[in-house]
């Protein structure tokens, strides 16, 4: 998220874009990543270069194959992404794949400062390939840029990488016709740990935050400082009154920026 991102004013717990609202938004900007992807390669130079500007044409490659996620280090790497990608895009490790509308992956950087871990994808993110983007993944945006840390009294927010997935890289449908997802089984998540450890082994992140209590239970085990945070599909479905909701929120906002002031 950059900082034009940030600077959105979001309205409080107002009405958030319905499923289908949010794929007929999100789909032009998947056609926009694919015409990238031509205009990259066509412009790319067909003589062997060198060094570090070869490094660099590699990595351009890889974003721009993968979009969602910003490669940065060599091509080592993105050459690590990459075979990450080919392995895990097919996975039939458990039946969530026969009824998967896709297998996402990651969104943000790698390498990162920090990896955020929810439980599974959604329904928009099933339809989409991409984590967090749902209702409660605007949500999860506004969280990560109010929770950035400070610098002491001169409130200068820190900029930091950070990787965004899923204990699960299928939706577990409760209703497929309906759309509706329900908690991971140990056995399915048990299928996917192997990939979360891979994703963990090269993203090099300093702590992981588990958004959700779901997504603590599943992680797999480190030596990485961890901390769990409500999830923000909490503050779309809960019923309290409205200062209750804010009061979370800002402790939702708190016990992040606390845990990222300690670990960068």
């Amino acid at each position: 998220m950059n900082e034009t991102d940030a600077a959105i004013s979001y309205p409080r717990f107002t009405r958030l874009p319905s499923e289908t609202e949010e794929i007929r938004l999100l789909h032009p900007l998947r056609e926009e990543a694919g015409r990238r992807v031509e205009d990259l390669l066509s412009i790319l130079p067909e003589e062997e270069v060198q060094g570090d500007v070869e490094m660099a044409k590699t990595e351009e490659v890889i974003n721009a194959l993968f979009p969602m996620v910003r490669v940065s280090g060599g091509q080592a790497i993105a050459d690590r992404w990459a075979a990450h990608v080919e392995e895990w895009l097919p996975c039939a490790r458990c039946p969530l794949n026969a009824t998967a509308g896709s297998h996402v992956l990651a969104k943000g950087d790698i390498p990162c400062d920090v990896l955020y871990l929810g439980e599974a994808p959604g329904s928009s993110e099933d339809s989409l390939s991409e984590p967090f983007i749902g209702p409660a993944g605007k949500l999860m945006d506004r969280l990560l840029s109010e929770s950035k840390p400070r610098y002491g009294e001169t409130s200068l927010k820190q900029h930091y990488k950070y990787l965004l997935s899923n204990i699960l890289a299928c939706a577990p449908w409760l209703d497929l016709q309906a759309r509706t997802v329900r908690e991971p089984s140990k056995e399915e998540a048990q299928a996917c740990s192997p990939r979360i450890i891979e994703l963990i082994e090269l993203a090099k992140p300093k702590g992981i935050v588990y958004v959700g209590r779901v997504a603590e239970r599943f992680g797999p085990d480190t030596n990485l400082p961890t901390i769990e945070i409500t999830h923000p599909a909490y503050f779309l479905h809960e019923t309290s009154p409205r200062k209750d909701l804010v009061l979370d929120w800002k402790r939702n906002v708190l016990k992040l920026r606390g845990f990222l002031e300690r670990i960068l």
